[in-house]
């Protein structure tokens, strides 16, 4: 049976690989060149995001433990995050309010103070940025695990 953490190490490697890989380009059937969507910046910021993840599940968690550190974290965080837009409501309804208008009318009105992201500092005094996307990549993490460990049974 293959363990949790050659699941994170095996991840790691993939995302090492990717993470600052030559920039890649394409052409149409015009012939102009366009960046292809693997290379895109923010898939590279999501490895870059990832890959900072797994390397905390491997510095904090033991074999057999991931996939609960995981959960645990995908709780705790979104429960942040509910508080954090139940606080800021107000503030990001004014600004989805002002967003809404049309050009024409939203450029005399001065734009609302958006609503600051939620930042965290964990134990090893590293920030995070909360957000949807985070709390995504958890989940899709804990279910890439429980695949892997599906499939080595």
């Amino acid at each position: 049976m293959e363990s949790e953490i050659e699941f994170l190490e095996h991840r790691l490697q993939i995302l090492e690989k990717n993470i600052n890989a030559p920039v890649k380009f394409d052409t149409d059937e015009r012939g102009r060149f366009y960046l292809r969507f693997e290379d895109s910046p923010s898939i590279e910021h999501a490895y870059i995001r990832e890959a900072h993840l797994i390397k905390k599940l491997l510095a904090q968690a033991k074999e057999g433990k991931v996939n609960r550190a995981l959960a645990g974290w995908h709780q705790f965080l979104f429960d942040e995050l509910r508080k954090h837009h139940e606080h800021y409501k107000k503030m990001q309804e004014k600004y989805d309010e002002w967003s809404s208008l049309p050009f024409p009318t939203r450029i005399d009105i001065p734009e609302p103070p958006h609503p600051p992201d939620l930042e965290i500092r964990d134990i090893q005094n590293d920030n995070w940025i909360v957000d949807e996307t985070l709390l995504d990549l958890i989940k899709d993490m804990r279910s890439r695990l429980s695949k892997w460990m599906a499939s080595s049974d």
